[in-house]
């Protein structure tokens, strides 16, 4: 397991829905489940991450510093799935902000970009209820698990050096009233520049 980078993070944490049947709940970063912590609470882990999902190390996107010099980032996209549990001590409290977490996690799935946030999500994997456990003071605690899937980028600026310019020769015989003559050269040339364009249609079709 490769873990999720902290910029990745980040933007996960600040779209997961927390604000639920009108409670702000508390989002705790936890290792594992466990009944000690504080109920009601949203508890979460990365369970997996760094299966890729497409590409190999392959060039992703170029990025136009201010001083319009190109910066080309090399990498692939990854998949991370992450185990949300929800807690409260009352299960109708539980039932609505678990209804209210799906519901706002379905709704703003495409509030996430790829391309501009290097991180989506894809899909909820699975969801379902755990049993009830008894904690410290008498108190139930009803829970339920939701595991989300992400797919992020990995990339970086490789900084070995790139061939810019390649050129190629190809030459010929032909036959003429039985003599044998070499023809023109001919000269392919490909060369990488810096092309700016000025107007671009971007589309996005959600999975």
């Amino acid at each position: 397991m490769i873990p999720v980078p902290p910029a990745t993070k980040k933007k996960i944490l600040a779209w997961l829905p927390h604000v639920l049947a009108g409670y702000d709940y508390p989002v705790i970063e936890a290792d594992n489940i466990v009944p000690e912590l504080q109920a009601p609470a949203i508890t979460f882990y990365f369970s997996s991450a760094g299966t890729p999902s497409q590409f190999s190390h392959q060039p992703l996107r170029t990025v136009r510093r201010p001083n319009l010099d190109l910066d080309e980032y090399w990498g692939q996209y990854h998949y991370a799935t992450m185990n949300v549990v929800l807690r409260a001590n009352d299960k109708a409290e539980l039932e609505a902000m678990w209804t209210d977490f799906i519901d706002k996690c379905l709704a703003t799935r495409r509030n996430m970009v790829i391309w501009l946030d290097l991180v989506r999500f894809l899909e909820i994997l699975d969801s379902k209820s755990l049993p009830p456990e008894r904690l410290k003071g008498g108190k139930d605690l009803y829970w339920a698990q939701v595991d989300l899937r992400f797919e992020y980028e990995m990339s970086s600026i490789p900084d070995e050096g790139r061939i810019k310019r390649v050129n190629a020769s190809f030459q010929g015989e032909y036959e003429l009233d039985g003599e044998w003559y070499e023809s023109d050269p001919l000269v392919l040339h490909w060369e990488v520049y810096d092309r700016e364009l000025s107007v671009g249609i971007i589309a996005y079709v959600a999975p």
